[in-house]
């Protein structure tokens, strides 16, 4: 808290140099630790104290104290479905239905970047996962005309599509090699690597992006491919680790 504390004095004073404020409702508090007990910090910027709070949006992704994004995924899939709903709406009746490959088109190329936004930074849950899959099913019957009964292999056949939890984790992956493939003056890359060296003294907590990448790579047996890169530079091609995960 004191290592904090000197950071917020250095931020204020710079902008009193500057003669520029912070905006005191975008500036709040919120303790990642896993002491639930763990008394609330007491933090200034200037005069003003910062709120401590359980959740906040940073750069249009929750952040959170018990790492709980059910309501960002359920917003994304909300915003998914209704792409796919305006399209519908507009190019298909009853005389002339919408062809479902172009519809596929447009699920694949518009709804997914929209569902899957910033899930790849976001430690996601068995439900999360399984709450995206629920609703990609629904949107495959829905652009084919099939009854809500029909069997899940089915509605993907006809289209050739694949899961999105396969998706996602292939993005995490590539997300975890631009990480470490950054040049070590980069601060980002400099973070990144002393969250993951703690991995070999103690377990990271899955509430961490990094605990959950690491946890995503080591199902790939990539984990020490990742501690190699980060202690002698030796980085994989892009190339060759996209082969590897798409492989794996």
């Amino acid at each position: 808290v004191k290592t904090l504390q000197k950071l917020l004095n250095i931020a204020y004073d710079y902008s009193l140099r500057w003669r520029f404020e912070y905006h005191p409702k975008k500036c709040k508090c919120i303790v990642f630790s896993r002491n639930s007990n763990m008394p609330e910090p007491i933090l200034k910027l200037g005069e003003a104290v910062l709120p401590v709070v359980n959740s906040l949006d940073h750069v249009g992704l929750p952040l959170n104290s018990n790492a709980n994004v059910t309501e960002y995924v359920d917003t994304r899939i909300s915003k998914g479905r209704r792409v796919i709903g305006a399209y519908l709406g507009v190019t298909s009746n009853s005389h002339y239905p919408t062809n479902p490959l172009t519809a596929s088109k447009i699920y694949w190329s518009i709804a997914v970047p929209s569902m899957t936004y910033g899930l790849c930074l976001l430690p996601l849950k068995d439900a999360d996962y399984g709450r995206l899959e629920t609703a990609q099913r629904g949107i495959a019957k829905k652009i084919q005309g099939l009854a809500k009964n029909t069997s899940n292999p089915a509605c993907y056949n006809q289209l050739g599509w694949v899961d999105l939890t396969s998706r996602i984790i292939i993005e995490k992956l590539m997300f975890l090699w631009q990480l470490i493939s950054l040049p070590m003056s980069n601060v980002y890359k400099a973070v990144t690597s002393i969250r993951l060296m703690t991995l070999k003294s103690r377990e990271l907590a899955l509430i961490s992006s990094c605990g959950d990448l690491m946890s995503i790579a080591e199902l790939f047996d990539l984990r020490d491919t990742v501690f190699e890169s980060l202690e002698i530079g030796a980085i994989r091609p892009k190339n060759k680790w996209k082969a590897f995960v798409y492989v794996g």
